[in-house]
């Protein structure tokens, strides 16, 4: 696999992101040459990701072919979650991830979850990327003897029929890939918790001391009508007595 140019489009050196305002595209050209294996139409397999977010190509990554030019269109999301006590997330590497990312030498990727789901807790920071995929045929007819001429005087070995059947190899071979922001914007979705420390103390003081104030009033209404009860039983015994001292005396 040889990678013909890498150029970036809509960006300028003494202009900075966000005065720019134009989408930038990354074009990779490729020249697989399969033929020298004995796999015709082999393509690729890309994949957008972070640059702390380790490359899960194998499952995450989307097939590209031969003979096309790929533009894949992007959009960037990230996801923040709440720490403790709001949630079990945790963004400091297991012994068990730390192990398997110490091979990858000079790269230093984040913490994710994906590799381990059994052993791994929730990630705190999630980059999503949106894609968009498309494709038209390629490369054009008025490209062909450019690339001819390329692939003859660089260093990738060339079939031997290659002076007779060089346009089927280039067919065969050739791919490109655009990489396109549809959005300079980054999508953030935080959670916000809607109690903190600071007004969970006020608002349970404010339920006490209610709550108190309830108990208290109904502890005098009970003992109010135990009053009334205890004085309608007194009056009623004295009325009797006294009716029984008046029938004595008559």
């Amino acid at each position: 696999m040889y990678i013909d140019h890498i150029f970036v489009i809509g960006s300028t050196t003494n202009r900075t992101r966000r005065q720019a305002g134009r989408r930038r595209s990354i074009i990779r050209e490729f020249a697989l040459n399969t033929s020298t294996h004995g796999i015709p139409d082999v393509g690729m397999i890309a994949m957008v990701h972070d640059n702390p977010q380790l490359p899960l190509i194998d499952s995450a990554g989307m097939a590209v072919a031969t003979g096309f030019k790929h533009r894949i269109t992007y959009t960037k999301k990230i996801i923040s979650y709440l720490r403790s006590p709001y949630s079990t997330c945790n963004d400091k590497i297991p012994p068990v991830m730390l192990a398997i990312l110490d091979n990858y030498q000079g790269a230093k990727y984040g913490y994710s979850e994906d590799i381990c789901y059994e052993l791994c807790t929730q990630q705190c920071f999630v980059t999503n990327f949106n894609i968009k995929p498309s494709l038209w045929k390629t490369p054009p007819t008025w490209l062909m003897d450019d690339i001819k001429t390329f692939l003859e005087n660089s260093e990738i070995p060339l079939s031997i029929d290659w002076p007779t059947n060089w346009r089927s190899h280039v067919d065969s071979s050739y791919l490109s890939v655009e990489l396109v922001h549809e959005s300079t914007l980054i999508e953030n979705y935080t959670q916000i918790a809607t109690m903190t420390a600071v007004d969970a103390l006020p608002n349970v003081g404010g339920q006490t001391g209610l709550w108190i104030g309830v108990s208290f009033l109904s502890i005098m209404g009970l003992a109010e009508i135990l009053y009334r009860l205890a004085r309608h039983q007194y009056y009623a015994i004295r009325r009797a007595y006294n009716r029984t001292q008046d029938d004595s005396k008559i």
